[in-house]
């Protein structure tokens, strides 16, 4: 059986995906867009963590820019295929006040 849901109907799923499973430990949303908006002037640089595992880094030194952990954007990527992009770079700023130009997914890294 196929199922047809508009454009927002599935952008606002993908938006509850993240609310649910990458919000940070840490307080945000539009109470402390005052805070990101010092702590990003002070620090230009800022990782957020959620369930004690780092998800992604917000930095500004060229470009507003954020970098998503590569467990993260593959895990993402086959859920939804690209259509989370756009939808993760306005959760972001739903939630901290910063623009975005650039959403990037790191390399992996393998270790030792």
């Amino acid at each position: 059986m196929k199922y047809i849901i508009s454009e927002s109907q599935r952008d606002s799923f993908i938006y509850n995906y993240l609310e649910n499973n990458y919000s940070p430990d840490y307080a945000w949303g539009t109470d402390f867009h005052g805070f990101y908006k010092e702590y990003f002037e002070k620090h230009q640089m800022r990782e957020f963590v959620s369930e004690n595992q780092p998800v992604f880094v917000y930095y500004n030194w060229r470009q507003p820019t954020l970098k998503i952990f590569y467990e993260v954007g593959e895990e993402l990527t086959n859920l939804f295929g690209d259509l989370w992009r756009p939808v993760f770079k306005k959760w972001f700023i739903d939630n901290t006040g910063h623009p975005v130009s650039n959403l990037v997914i790191a390399k992996p890294y393998f270790g030792l």
